[in-house]
């Protein structure tokens, strides 16, 4: 019999790093001969990332990201259900409101479960922090395995001695190989790129603020994503006359070639589990500009693979940008070290031999 794994997911609608690493396992895991079934909240356009036909993608009804407790409870027994009706040697949730859903349904059912949080609920700014962590708190007595995707999030876990060591894991998030970058040009005009979702989690107004103390310098910045934010982006860039300075492209499948094509990546952000979009950027060989939260430390070498700064800080992020407007030669030498630190220790392969290495040992009933 193939081993099955279930994979939950909270939301369809968002093309974000969580959905991308689900679907990135589930068609590995498919082709070793796991039989892998993926649900999640609504009919969205996630559901297009799963193009392996192996792979079973299901919808769980009245599941979404709003909290509304009639639908959460008709989630909650379906997904008590289905659970059952499977039978999964393996139960995998993503992110928190299905993790909660899932974790408590598991434990009901005298069934292991492995939840990945890709950040902590209570490590999110404009949410009640106090309310959140003692959510989690709560629901450690139903989890049997947290995975973090990096250090940060289980050195969060562990001050706040939510669970024991032995089932808290790190698992960095790891990228499947990007071409070579192109070869370095003299292009007059230095690009830089952004890849994100115009949401609450992304700060484009500090992005913004710093394009503005620059508007004299020649440069361009490629923003790429879609989202409910980007219309108000798109007027207040037209309001502060940066209109040759910020390109908005929407959700794109090209992403490679503009990281290829680029020479500096960008994230401003207010929180982070460990950014699967600067992954990809460092193994596009570009230097890395980014806000100091969460897991980005482990990513980013100040001074090396390139610069953070703290969190609505516009004008450190104006600084960071200048060091490589002023001195172009530096973006070859911080690219060429991103790039190594990626082959070194975030590659796909390498994250997918420690996801295998979990699941062999909860199949040979080792955890």
């Amino acid at each position: 019999m193939k081993p099955k794994v279930l994979f939950f997911l909270t939301r369809s609608d968002a093309l974000g790093g969580a959905a991308v690493h689900v679907a990135d396992l589930s068609d590995s895991l498919s082709e070793i001969g796991m039989k892998v079934t993926v649900l999640m909240g609504g009919d969205g356009p996630v559901r297009n990332l799963f193009e392996n036909d192996e792979v079973e993608v299901d919808s769980v009804p009245f599941l979404s990201r709003k909290v509304s407790p009639a639908k959460d409870l008709f989630a909650f027994l379906y997904i008590i259900w289905r659970i059952h009706r499977e039978k999964p040697d393996i139960v995998s949730s993503h992110t928190s409101k299905v993790g909660m859903l899932v974790r408590i349904s598991c434990y009901l059912l005298g069934h292991t479960n492995i939840y990945t949080p890709h950040c902590w609920s209570f490590s999110q700014t404009g949410k009640p922090a106090g309310i959140y962590k003692l959510m989690e708190i709560a629901m450690t007595l139903f989890s049997s395995i947290i995975v973090c995707v990096s250090k940060h999030e289980k050195n969060v876990i562990e001050s706040e001695r939510l669970m024991s060591k032995s089932r808290v894991l790190v698992i960095h998030n790891g990228m499947k190989v990007v071409r070579e970058p192109k070869n370095p040009s003299d292009d007059k005009e230095l690009n830089f790129v952004q890849i994100a979702r115009f949401e609450e989690q992304k700060d484009f107004d500090t992005l913004l603020s710093a394009i503005d103390l620059l508007r004299d310098r020649s440069f361009v910045v490629h923003l790429i994503g879609e989202g409910p934010l980007r219309e108000k982006a798109l007027q207040k860039v037209e309001q502060m006359g940066l209109g040759d300075k910020v390109i908005f492209y929407g959700q794109r499948r090209d992403v490679e070639n503009f990281l290829r094509q680029g020479r500096v990546y960008i994230l401003s952000t207010h929180w982070e589990g460990l950014p699967r979009s600067i992954i990809e950027a460092m193994g596009a060989g570009m230097p890395i500009i980014a806000t100091r939260v969460g897991g980005i430390p482990e990513l980013v070498s100040e001074g090396r693979t390139g610069h953070m700064f703290m969190r609505e800080d516009s004008q450190a992020l104006a600084q960071s940008m200048d060091r490589f407007l002023s001195n172009p030669k530096l973006i070859l030498q911080f690219g060429k070290r991103s790039r190594e630190a990626f082959r070194r220790k975030f590659t796909y392969d390498r994250m997918l031999a420690d996801y295998l290495s979990l699941y062999r040992a909860l199949l040979d009933h080792e955890i």
